[in-house]
């Protein structure tokens, strides 16, 4: 399995340390990285086989090997990978809420050991892609209506979120003044500027693909 790290990690622990935030941020990490072994333990519950570890500013992330035998196995508009998708993306914040609801039961409410597992589950279930809840509204979308419409979806979902997300962090940083909120909010919407690009690359290839298709039609029509 190859293993990738984002330079621009030694920049915000930097960062953090500078403006002595980084013991949250080490908690943080350490449990993006539990949070990541849920995803990895659903992946290979499910068969599949490790391919790449991604160590980020803002966590850990694990692609699997595709498994084109389930991306051709149909499940209503999409496929089994789909579904199974879901599953993994699910994995994970799951696995920061079971600590979060340990710590409640033994009675460590108020320490920063709650938070961080409660803060990293909600925040990775949003709707915002490739966050897990963008992924897995992706994938449900894929199984309900196919995936033109469901990259059309996520698309308006995930920037509509980022835009409400980006109107609290401003709330945030106004009544916390805390610089790490201000570069998490950056970083993010780097990466969603990122994936927005790949969404009209993509939705350039369909529009091309169905011109191609009516074209087809109305030939084979005539003929």
């Amino acid at each position: 399995m190859a293993i990738q790290i984002d330079l621009k990690l030694f920049l915000f622990i930097l960062i953090f340390y500078f403006f002595h935030q980084i013991e949250i941020y080490g908690l943080l990490l350490f449990f993006a990285f539990v949070h990541e072994m849920g995803h990895l333990l659903a992946g290979l519950l499910l068969g599949y086989e490790p391919d790449n570890l991604r160590i980020s500013p803002i966590g850990i992330s694990i692609r699997f090997k595709e498994k084109w035998k389930k991306q051709n196995q149909k499940m209503r508009k999409g496929s089994r990978r789909d579904f199974e998708e879901i599953v993994i993306a699910i994995a994970g914040p799951m696995t920061n809420l079971g600590i979060f609801c340990f710590c409640y039961l033994i009675g460590l409410q108020n320490t920063n050991l709650y938070y961080a597992n409660l803060i990293l589950a909600l925040f990775n279930l949003l709707p915002i892609y490739p966050l897990d809840g963008g992924r897995i509204l992706k994938s449900v979308g894929n199984l309900q209506w196919g995936k033109m419409k469901s990259w059309r979806v996520t698309h308006l979902v995930s920037n509509g979120f980022m835009i409400a997300l980006s109107a609290t962090f401003s709330i945030a940083i106004l009544y916390y003044h805390n610089l790490g909120i201000v570069i998490m909010s950056v970083y993010l919407w780097g990466i969603v500027l990122h994936e927005n690009r790949i969404y009209e690359r993509k939705m350039k290839l369909y529009e091309q693909v169905e011109k191609y298709r009516i074209k087809e039609e109305q030939s084979g029509g005539k003929g």
